[in-house]
Order: structure tokens, then sequence, then C-alpha cells
């Protein structure tokens, strides 16, 4: 378009039926694509895919450009502190259930580092499993086959928390009383988080300014032996708080 631009005439501009945009075969081939292709392995349900879908939803995004055939699965996390849980165990965990390799994307501007699949059908299968796109991620709660599984859900929730979630000191007056808290603006995911704690016979708290505490000593040991961390943050920081946890 824009070298017609520079040679058009008015005897030329006589035989032109449609002006499209500069971008519109770019467009045209992506609709008529698959998208970014990258054939993934279908894996069934197991307790890796249930923390996948726990870290998913904590910190996990998926962006669909259908003009362009952009289909993206992205893990965000805090470049300072979480980079070895994205690279170390998200990258390689998610790499092995689906066979596709992922990319890291570093944005030190932000203080952000994410891990990036591209993928039709790994966005397709994520939906199928009851993992929604941003646009629908108010409406994302804990899938039902994880619910209905203890076995599921125990992962699920390390993921969740190890993603959304943090271990700190009640007050500095009780310095012996440790929370581990799950924070997030989502309250469908707020509730099942709560309702999973409860059915693993944990004591959670009343959903407090977007919040969901254990608080009980006992619930915070149990909790490190039952369900345990898989980023290694969340384990030092509650071994330094509480050593006899």
């Amino acid at each position: 378009m824009k070298l017609y631009r520079k040679v058009r005439t008015e005897q030329s501009d006589r035989f032109i039926v449609n002006v499209l945009d500069d971008h519109w075969g770019q467009r045209k081939g992506a609709q008529n694509s698959k998208g970014s292709t990258k054939v993934i392995n279908t894996p069934n349900f197991s307790k890796k895919l249930a923390e996948a879908v726990g870290i998913m939803l904590g910190d996990g995004s998926v962006y669909v450009n259908k003009n362009y055939g952009i289909y993206q699965v992205r893990i965000a996390g805090n470049i300072v502190n979480e980079k070895p849980y994205l690279i170390k165990f998200i990258k390689p965990l998610f790499e092995k259930l689906f066979g596709i390799s992922g990319r890291i994307i570093r944005k030190p501007q932000f203080g952000t580092v994410y891990i990036a699949f591209d993928s039709r059908e790994l966005v397709d299968f994520l939906m199928q499993i009851g993992v929604y796109t941003s646009l629908r991620k108010s409406r994302n709660g804990i899938p039902k086959w994880i619910k209905l599984n203890k076995g599921f859900l125990v992962p699920c929730l390390r993921g969740l928390i190890d993603t959304d979630g943090s271990v700190h000191r009640l007050s500095n007056k009780d310095p012996q009383l440790i929370r581990i808290s799950f924070k997030n603006s989502n309250k469908v995911l707020l509730e099942d988080v709560k309702q999973s704690f409860s059915i693993l016979a944990f004591h959670p708290s009343k959903i407090i300014t977007r919040q969901v505490f254990l608080t009980r000593k006992a619930d915070i040991k149990r909790f490190a032996k039952l369900i345990g961390f898989s980023n290694a943050k969340n384990k030092e920081r509650l071994d330094k708080l509480s050593p006899i946890v």
C-alpha cells in the first residue's frame, strides 16, 4: 500500500476495486491457518496437571488474537525472587506435560519474567479442562475434576499458594504466629480455595480484603507436610520464620 501511494495516478485509480490495509495479507493468512500450531501431548488428569492448573489460576494468562493467529499461554513472576521457580520448575513441568518448548521473556523495566508457550492446541486444551482465557478470568474457579479428587486438590492448592500466596508473621507483636495466605481479586477462586482447605480438614479464615488465611499452628505444620511448596521462596520464608515447622 505504501508503494502504491508513491506511484498512483488518476488513471490507475480507475482500476481499483477495493483498498486493503498494509496488514491484510498477514491477517488473512492467520485466519486460514491453525494459529501458533505447536502440536502438544494431551495429558491425562494427574497430580502434575492439577498443579499446573493451580499455577495457571494464580499467575497464568491466555492471550488470543485470532486476526493475527496468536495463541499464547503465559505464566508471570517477580524477576528478583521468582525467576528460579519459573525457569527451574514451571518451565520443565509444562514442557514435560505438553511436549512443547517454552520461551523466557524478561521485562526488567516492570520487574517481571514470563514463561511463554505459543500453541493454539494448548490454549484449547486448557479451556477444555476449565482454565479460561483472560477475558473470562473473573469466572475462573478450581475445575470440578480437581475439586472432586483430594489427590488432585493438594497439588492444585500448592500451585495456587506458590503463585498467589505468601508466608508471613501474623503481627510484630506475635512473632511466633505464622500465616499462610492466598490473595486474589477473583471472588469465585477465593471461595473455591477456602472450600478446598475445608475439604482437606484445614481451618481457613473468612475471606477478608480479598484474602484467605491459614493461621492455626497445627494447620501451618500440616500444610508444610501435606501440601508443601514447589516455590523455594515460600519454603525458605517458612523455614526462616518458623524453623520448628
